[in-house]
Order: C-alpha cells, then sequence, then structure tokens
C-alpha cells in the first residue's frame, strides 16, 4: 500500500515537472519566436534605411543638377542680356552710319554745287563768223566779227564754208559743233568755196565772249 502512495506521489511530481519543463519550452519557443520577429523588422527596418538612404542620394544628385542647371540658366539669361546690348549697339551703329552717309553725300552735294557756281564753265572755241544756211549745203558766211579768230584770215561775207578739218559741215549748228570740241587756240582748216574758186584757210579758234 505504501509502495503504491510512493509510487503516486513520484508520478505526480514527474508530471509536474513534466508540465514545467513543457512550460519552459513554450516561454522558449515564444521568446524564440519574439526574437525571429524583431529580427525580421530589424531587417526591415535595415533595408527600408538603405532605400531612404539611396533616395535621399537620388535627391542630392537631382539638387546637384538643380543648381547647376540654375547656374546654366543664369548664364544664359546673361548672354541673352549682353546679345540684346550688342544688337542696340549694332542698331545704333547703323544708324549712324546712315546718318553720316547721308550727311556726307548732302556735303558732297553741297560741294558740287558751290564748286559749280563759284567754277565758271569752260570757254568753247568759236572763229568769230555769223553763218547763214546755205541751199547746196555748208554754210554762207554772213559777216566776219571784227576782232574776232578768222578776221584777217581772208575769209569773206559770201563764202561758203563746206567743211572743218575735213569734215563736212550741212549747217550752221555742225559747223558750231565741229568747232567748239576744239581747244581754245587751237588752228583748223576750212574747205571754202567762192564763187567758183574753192580753198582752204587755216586759223586759230578763239574763246566764245561770255
Amino acid at each position: 500500500m505504501l509502495l503504491l502512495v510512493i509510487s503516486g506521489g513520484l508520478a505526480a511530481v514527474g508530471w509536474h515537472r513534466a508540465l514545467e519543463v513543457e512550460g519552459r519550452l513554450r516561454d522558449a519557443q515564444a521568446a524564440a519566436s519574439a526574437l525571429d520577429q524583431r529580427a525580421a523588422a530589424a531587417e526591415k527596418q535595415a533595408r527600408l534605411i538603405q532605400t531612404l538612404e539611396s533616395e535621399v542620394a537620388r535627391l542630392q544628385r537631382q539638387t546637384d543638377e538643380l543648381h547647376e542647371l540654375r547656374g546654366q540658366f543664369h548664364e544664359f539669361q546673361q548672354l541673352k542680356a549682353e546679345r540684346e546690348k550688342l544688337q542696340q549697339q549694332n542698331q545704333q551703329l547703323q544708324q549712324s552710319q546712315q546718318n553720316l552717309s547721308s550727311s556726307l553725300r548732302q556735303a558732297q552735294v553741297q560741294a558740287q554745287a558751290q564748286t559749280q557756281q563759284t567754277t565758271p564753265p569752260p570757254p568753247v572755241s568759236w572763229i568769230g563768223i555769223a553763218m547763214n544756211p546755205a541751199s547746196t549745203g555748208g554754210v554762207e558766211v554772213q559777216s566776219v566779227v571784227p576782232g574776232g579768230p578768222a578776221a584777217g584770215s581772208g575769209l569773206e561775207p559770201g563764202d561758203l564754208v563746206v567743211a572743218v578739218d575735213g569734215q563736212p559741215v550741212a549747217d550752221a549748228a555742225a559747223l558750231r559743233d565741229l568747232v567748239g570740241k576744239k581747244p581754245v587756240g587751237q588752228s583748223v582748216i576750212l574747205d571754202v568755196q567762192r564763187e567758183d574758186a574753192a580753198f582752204r584757210l587755216e586759223l586759230k579758234t578763239g574763246a566764245f565772249p561770255r
């Protein structure tokens, strides 16, 4: 009977100890599970921190690029302002050049006008005869101007001048044109007809009186 009691007590003690061990095992498993969860959370937090650090680095690069773009934009604005300033200066220079050209042209026109006013025209040659048209061609000497180039040359009223230096003259305008082209003081040769005679006279041109 005593053995049964002892055996029962030992069994009870063993049972309690088994329960205690089982409880400790459960506590240990729970602690291990909690540690695993904390480790997982820590790992997740570490990945999140790494992600945030990568994002911060990316934002920093973007910030640096933005600063660089701001610098470039500021430089562009300065270049644009300088370009506009140069364009304005170029327009002013062009306007000044146009004004200078206009002033120069006006000065040249005024100088030419003053030169024309102050400088007498060059003298025109003549031989000092009054002329009538001739029906047979040439010009008839109406009179010889006293003291003129033809005075004393032998040319007489009624003579017919048909050529000057070998060039035929059709009328008084042609003779004046041929003689007028000669320099003053140059000799000319007149082909003259007097009645039935034909001869040549040489005389020097004079300046037409003004």
